[in-house]
């Protein structure tokens, strides 16, 4: 029986490119939509490149399962992507790439049910999309589903905390801060693991018409560590400046991955030294 479509918004960017691969390889047909046209190098064999919604209509017919991935910096496009779904004729599922960043501040394993704790801008326009994106299932009759992401990394596309400590042992800028004095605890995901984990969820039969998902490692390791094993893989010392944590900022974010790892059946391959391992693999190719 031939696989249905996946449409994935925003899927040139770091994690879509990920995802894309993954459902490429489990042999789905998907189709990608980006705001920059990639590069030819960061192109996915077989996956349909279209710049933003310009989809044609032979494309958007099989389409059952849209994933969303774009940052929360366009209000635009959230009301594009809605008028791009109510063309699709047999969209079932969509999934939303959230962020783990709205669970409070604590030592504690974050699960599903865990209070939001809205702080800085990103977390806050990432649950306004939340609801959004809910009102919007609602309305069509289609089942969403959130994907709660905690601190994905592994490639040179990654422009958080672990891409930022890799470009500064690159290039070492005398002015590059780090915030805190690095013992604040995160819960780190290689790329590749996300990746499976979110292909899962197309797979996944949901059986309510919401529900959320924590893609996470469990595991809590510190940001001095994470430095520490740099480190000792490049033989060399990082250059940085410390400074305060800016008013606010959550420090403490470790996720309860239970629920994911039970439904999936999947492992996490990647411990963070061998992910580590690997991103600088991935850097010195691209270099």
């Amino acid at each position: 029986m031939e696989k249905s479509t996946i449409l994935i918004i925003g899927g040139s960017g770091f994690i879509g490119s990920y995802i894309a691969k993954s459902l490429i390889n489990k042999d789905y047909s998907v189709i990608a939509t980006y705001r920059t046209k990639p590069q030819p190098v960061e192109m996915v064999d077989g996956v349909v490149y279209r710049e933003k919604f310009n989809l044609e209509p032979e494309l958007i017919g099989n389409i059952q399962t849209v994933i969303f991935a774009p940052r929360p910096d366009d209000p635009a496009t959230v009301v594009e992507a809605f008028n791009c779904f109510n063309r699709l004729p047999k969209l079932e599922k969509i999934i939303y790439l959230s962020t783990f960043g709205l669970y409070p501040d604590s030592l504690e394993k974050q699960t599903e049910s865990a209070e939001v704790v809205l702080i800085s801008e990103y977390q806050k326009n990432k649950y306004a999309e939340e609801i959004s994106f809910t009102e919007f299932s609602q309305k069509q009759n289609v089942k969403l589903c959130i994907a709660r992401i905690s601190n994905p990394y592994g490639d040179v596309q990654d422009k958080q905390l672990i891409g930022k400590i890799l470009k500064q042992f690159e290039y070492e800028k005398e002015d590059f801060k780090l915030n805190g004095d690095g013992s604040q605890l995160k819960d780190f995901i290689f790329i590749e693991d996300t990746a499976e984990l979110i292909s899962f969820l197309v797979e996944y039969r949901q059986e309510t018409a919401y529900e959320i998902f924590n893609i996470c490692s469990s595991e809590g390791h510190s940001v001095n560590e994470v430095i520490s094993v740099l480190e000792n893989l490049l033989g060399k010392k990082l250059v940085f400046k410390q400074t305060a944590l800016p008013e606010g900022e959550k420090i403490n974010s470790i996720g309860d991955n239970t629920k994911i790892i039970t439904a999936s059946k999947y492992h996490i391959r990647y411990t963070l030294t061998d992910g580590l391992k690997k991103t600088l693999e991935k850097y010195a190719q691209n270099s």
